[in-house]
């Protein structure tokens, strides 16, 4: 046992004898006591007040520590609480954006009076080359080969392959793509072709023809795929050059397909009864 436990044994020896002593003291009385009595009140006191403020202050710690557990509790409680809240806030937002894409889609649906499909994009072309898309609508739901892509934003290209359950899309953007246009203002006619960097070239129009920045290139329909009127996009930039025939334009597709999500495929149009 090393040193400083035995004078703490000791020190507690101490105090127990001097209690008895003062227990002993106070059966035969205090007038007996005396000078002894006095000495022990005054040896034992300072230790009994220490050994009571060092209890006192270990049950206000402990306490304090009981309470500081249950507060941590509860904020972590919550800490999950609000993290569920937000989860819960995102997926409803993302339902209600969902939504409104597919009510979009509705409205083009019925305004075109043509029998569609619509159709969630759950593929890109992992070729830099190829401006394509992969949806989740195939042979099973009518789409064919050839057939229009639209979304309420406008033109987004044509079906070039059809499986069973899932079909590839060709964008108006594709090095391979020609779509029948007409300029909505001047009225002029032309072919709007991909280039494969994201835009377009409006080709066939006359070097004064009636052509600026801004103005909205829209399907022809002479090409027998895509309803007349749908946006394709706008005019870039105008550019005459001497000795050519024909401007050169460039176009902006209506469509954002890198945020693309949900499309409509025209299998036909209504027959009118």
């Amino acid at each position: 046992m090393g040193p400083a436990r035995r004078r703490r044994w000791l020190l507690v020896l101490t105090v127990f004898l001097l209690g008895g002593v003062f227990l002993s003291f106070q059966r035969e009385g205090f007038e007996k006591a005396g000078i002894l009595y006095d000495f022990a009140l005054l040896v034992s006191t300072p230790p009994q007040r220490a050994i009571h403020w060092v209890v006192k202050n270990a049950e206000d710690l402990f306490q304090r520590y009981v309470y500081l557990l249950a507060v941590q509790e509860e904020n972590d409680r919550l800490k999950r609480k609000v993290e569920e809240l937000l989860q819960e806030r995102e997926r409803l937002k993302e339902l209600a954006a969902s939504a409104d894409r597919l009510r979009k889609l509705l409205r083009l649906q019925k305004r075109l009076g043509w029998k569609s499909v619509a159709a969630e994009v759950i593929g890109r072309s992992p070729y830099p080359y190829m401006r394509t898309l992969i949806i989740d609508k195939g042979t099973v739901d009518g789409v064919k080969k050839g057939m229009a892509v639209v979304t309420s934003e406008g033109v987004v290209g044509h079906v070039i392959e059809a499986r069973r359950s899932s079909a590839i899309v060709l964008l108006i953007t594709d090095r391979n793509s020609s779509v029948s246009v007409l300029l909505r203002s001047s009225r002029l006619r032309g072919i709007v072709d991909g280039r494969g960097d994201g835009f377009c070239s409006l080709k066939y129009l006359p070097l004064r023809g009636d052509v600026k920045e801004g103005d909205e290139v829209v399907t022809s329909g002479m090409d027998g795929m895509y309803p007349k009127g749908l946006l394709v996009g706008r005019v870039r930039s105008v550019k005459r050059e001497p000795g050519r025939f024909f401007l050169d334009v460039d176009v902006s597709p209506s469509v954002d397909f890198n945020r693309l999500e949900e499309v409509l495929v025209l299998l036909s149009p209504k027959r009118r009864s």
